[in-house]
């Protein structure tokens, strides 16, 4: 799904991601986080409307509002958590190993644990505000309350419990 409902300016402005991160590896995570944290909880139907919208800017001012006030937060939130690797690490032709940079200092194992703690709790807390919103206002949005059940298809989630990705 190469529809982005966010972009990499607003993941830079609002997010922890510093400005100087490589738009392949911004793009490639936000890809990532949409179809493996966000699907699961909208549905594949209802994400493959509003990456419509998006694309064709025909949004109805309910999707603007779910986009603009809780699912654009869930993706920062998203994306910061995942990030880290992506940035930490590098897969060459010959091997994979760890980057760095002359101007940073790594974190050690505790920083990187607590680090990924906190990011975790906001992903968590913006998913679970996402679900509530949806839950609340399910006649607002037919595609996620009404969706066809497919093999290729993720249903919707209405708020099982949130698995971490460990670092």
């Amino acid at each position: 799904m190469n529809s982005f409902l966010i972009d990499n300016h607003t993941l830079k402005k609002r997010g922890f991601v510093n400005r100087n991160v490589e738009e392949s590896i911004l793009t490639t995570t936000l890809e990532r986080v949409q179809d493996t944290m966000l699907v699961p909880v909208i549905g594949t139907q209802f994400f493959k409307r509003l990456a419509y919208g998006v694309v064709n800017n025909d949004l109805n001012a309910d999707e603007q509002a779910l986009l603009n006030g809780y699912i654009a937060p869930f993706l920062i939130a998203c994306v910061d958590y995942r990030i880290g690797n992506h940035l930490t690490y590098e897969l060459r032709s010959k091997t994979a190993g760890k980057s760095g940079d002359s101007y940073i200092t790594p974190l050690d194992r505790s920083e990187i644990v607590a680090l990924n703690d906190d990011l975790r709790k906001d992903v968590e807390r913006y998913r679970e505000q996402l679900i509530g919103y949806l839950k609340d206002n399910r006649l607002l949005f037919p595609d996620y309350d009404q969706y066809e059940c497919k093999h290729e298809n993720v249903r919707p989630d209405s708020g099982s419990k949130f698995v971490p990705i460990v670092w």
